[in-house]
C-alpha cells in the first residue's frame, strides 16, 4: 500500500533551492484532534510515530485543506500526486 510521507516535505525556498521540511508531527496532532473516522484517528497516530501513514482519500483531503502558506501547499501536492 502507498504511504504519505511527511517527514521529509520538499519545500523550494525563495532562493529556488528545495529543502526537506518536516511536518509529520504537527499534521498528526491536527489530524488526531480532528479525526471523524478510525481511518484518521490511525492516520494520525501512525504520522506523529513514524512520519508517515497510509494512503486514504480522507487523509489527503484533510491534508490538502489545511491552512498552509502557499509554498507549503504545491509540497504537499507533489507528494499527493
Amino acid at each position: 500500500m502507498k504511504k504519505i510521507n511527511l517527514r521529509e516535505l520538499p519545500i523550494t525556498n525563495i532562493e529556488g533551492k528545495e529543502e526537506k521540511k518536516d511536518i509529520s508531527k504537527e499534521v498528526g496532532n491536527l489530524l488526531f484532534q480532528n479525526a471523524r473516522t478510525v481511518v484518521m484517528h490511525e492516520s494520525a497516530i501512525a504520522l506523529y510515530n513514524t512520519g508517515e501513514c497510509n494512503d486514504s482519500e480522507e487523509v489527503r483531503e484533510f491534508i490538502r485543506d489545511l491552512n498552509y502558506p502557499y509554498f507549503i501547499k504545491q509540497a504537499i501536492e507533489k507528494i499527493l500526486q
